[in-house]
């Protein structure tokens, strides 16, 4: 299937990789076609992956899936929250903005990547931002290279179930020790409803990480 990665200065429009207009697959947890990189599961990398959550606003949200050096705690800092039946995390009273915060190590990052499931009212996409704090305490964001609608279903009177990918290109933090991050991503609007993430970090550049934003042709724009 061919893709279409949309950077963040781009326009708005954009070309999903798959639609579907059954309801069916609304049931199904978590991802349908999530962005895998290459070098998942190798040395030198970190998975973090949620799908299900335990409290609404402010609390303690660890990961189901937690593998290498970084850990991390995923929440809502809106009210107007609740955890649904299935595990989902939805504002039903408001927005709700998330922030997924890493900790426990000092590494270095060369590329990271996000997968987000949701339904319903849909995430501000050109909103998602990444802030490393490094050894000394300086903070840098860093503003992702693309995103990529992968996957959506219409699910009619309620909206659409998305899976979304954002890649970073962190090559140049190769050498640089980084002792936290934090993620932030927000709805729009009220009704969304968050089913899954799941963060993927690599700590040593090869010709893999960097190919993963440079195959779209896309310089990464770095806010300060």
């Amino acid at each position: 299937m061919s893709c279409l990665f949309v950077a963040r200065a781009a326009c708005v429009s954009f070309v999903v990789v798959s639609t579907v207009t059954s309801l069916t697959s609304v049931a199904s947890a978590a991802f349908v076609n999530p962005l895998v990189p290459s070098w998942r599961g190798e040395a030198a990398t970190s998975y973090l992956y949620w799908e299900s959550f335990t409290s609404a606003l402010r609390g303690t949200n660890a990961p189901q899936t937690s593998t290498g050096v970084w850990s991390a705690n995923l929440t809502n800092s809106l009210p107007g929250a609740v955890i649904t039946g299935s595990g989902n995390m939805y504002g039903a009273g408001g927005a709700m903005a998330i922030t997924v915060a890493g900790s426990g190590a000092t590494d270095t990052m060369s590329a990271f990547v996000l997968n987000l499931s949701t339904a319903g009212s849909e995430i501000d996409y050109a909103g998602v931002t990444l802030a490393l704090t490094l050894a000394g305490g300086a903070i840098e964001t860093v503003a992702f290279d693309a995103y990529e609608i992968r996957f959506i279903n219409t699910i009619p009177g309620f909206g659409n179930q998305i899976n979304v990918a954002y890649t970073w290109d962190l090559g140049e933090y190769a050498t640089t020790s980084i002792t936290d991050w934090n993620l932030n991503f927000a709805g729009s609007v009220a009704n969304l409803s968050l089913d899954a993430v799941s963060v993927d970090i690599q700590s040593v550049p090869t010709p893999g990480a960097i190919a993963l934003v440079a195959v779209c042709g896309l310089l990464r724009r770095r806010a300060r």
